[in-house]
C-alpha cells in the first residue's frame, strides 16, 4: 500500500479506520477485499475530499487510484491543471538486471537455466523454451512458461547481507546453483516421514481454494497459489508424523498451524489447517 509514497511515522489503525500522513496530507480510510472483489474508502482530511472505489479482481491495487482520484478532485475544485495519471509499473523492468545474469544448474541433475539481461529486462532460456521474467516482489520472479508452472523463481545471494550477484535460484522443490559455485547437501535429507507430505491440496473454500506443500533442502514449505511461500516448522520435533507444524520460520511468532492427517501408505491425504479447515490431496 505504501509503494511510491513517503509515509510519516504516525501510521495507525483503530476501530477499522486507518490513519496516516503522506506528502503533507492527512488520510483516513479503509480498504478490503472478498472473493472476486476489492474496495477502498479514502478521505483526504487536508483537502476535505473523499473517494470510494469498487472493482472486480482480488489482486489489484486500489490505494494509488484512490490517491489519484483525490488529486483530480482537488484540481477540478480549485481550477488547477489536472495531474497526469500515475505510471503503470512494468513488471518486466529490472534496473539491476546484471545481478541476476548467469547460468544456473539444477543440483539434482544438472538441468540448466540461463539468465541474461535484455535491456532492462531478464531473458530466461532453458531446454524447452525461453521467456521474459516478470518481477513479483523483491528477488522473486514469475517465468510465464508452462514448463515452469506453478512455482516462481526465487533468486538468492550467498549470504544474508546480500552480495552483488545471485548465487542460486529456488524453484519449488528444486535448487539451481550458479555455475562455478559450490553447494552443500548436508541438510538436504528430511526426516523420512516428511516424504508423505509434499503434494497439491484443495478445498471447497473460495477464500483459499488450494496450496502446495514442497520439501526443499530438508525443509517443508507451504507454497501459495499467488507465488508466496512459508516455511513449515514442527511445533514438537518428537511428535512424529501426526504432529503440528507452525506456518512460519522458527524465529517468527505465528498463530497458524497445519497437521497432516490421515497418512495412508506413503501419502498424506489431508492437511488440517487452522486458518481454513481441511484441504485434501488432489495429485
Amino acid at each position: 500500500m505504501e509503494r511510491g509514497y513517503a509515509f510519516e511515522h504516525d501510521y495507525g489503525c483503530g476501530f477499522g479506520i486507518i490513519s496516516h500522513h503522506a506528502d503533507g496530507h492527512h488520510f483516513i480510510g479503509h480498504g478490503g477485499s472478498t472473493v472476486g472483489f476489492r474496495a477502498i474508502m479514502l478521505t483526504d482530511q487536508t483537502e476535505g475530499l473523499g473517494v470510494t472505489i469498487l472493482c472486480n479482481g482480488s489482486g489489484v491495487d486500489t490505494y494509488e487510484p484512490a490517491r489519484y482520484a483525490l488529486q483530480v478532485a482537488a484540481a477540478l475544485r480549485d481550477g488547477s491543471p489536472v495531474p497526469g495519471p500515475p505510471d503503470t509499473p512494468d513488471p518486466t523492468a529490472v534496473a539491476d538486471a546484471g545481478r541476476y545474469a548467469g547460468a544456473y544448474l539444477r543440483a539434482a541433475d544438472g538441468h540448466r537455466l540461463s539468465v541474461r539481461p535484455a535491456g532492462q529486462r531478464l531473458q530466461l532460456a532453458f531446454e524447452g523454451g525461453d521467456c521474459i521474467l516478470e518481477r513479483i516482489s523483491g528477488d522473486v520472479f514469475c517465468a510465464p512458461h508452462d514448463d515452469l508452472d506453478p512455482f516462481p523463481l526465487r533468486f538468492r545471494t550467498a549470504d544474508a547481507n546480500g552480495a552483488d550477484q545471485m548465487a542460486e535460484i529456488a524453484h519449488g522443490p528444486d535448487i539451481y546453483v550458479r555455475e562455478g559455485n559450490a553447494t552443500s547437501g548436508a541438510a538436504d535429507v528430511p526426516p523420512p516421514e516428511w516424504l508423505a507430505f509434499p503434494g497439491h491440496y484443495r478445498s471447497h473454500s473460495p477464500y483459499v481454494s488450494n496450496f502446495r506443500v514442497i520439501v526443499r533442502r530438508g525443509r517443508l514449505y507451504l507454497a501459495w497459489p499467488n507465488g508466496g511461500e512459508e516455511a513449515l516448522t514442527p511445533t514438537d520435533p518428537h511428535a512424529g508424523p501426526s504432529g503440528w507444524f507452525k506456518v512460519g520460520p522458527p524465529d517468527r511468532p505465528s498463530a497458524e498451524c497445519v497437521r497432516f492427517d490421515p497418512v495412508v501408505g506413503n501419502r498424506a491425504l489431508r492437511v488440517i489447517w487452522t486458518g481454513g479447515g481441511g484441504l485434501y490431496r488432489v495429485d
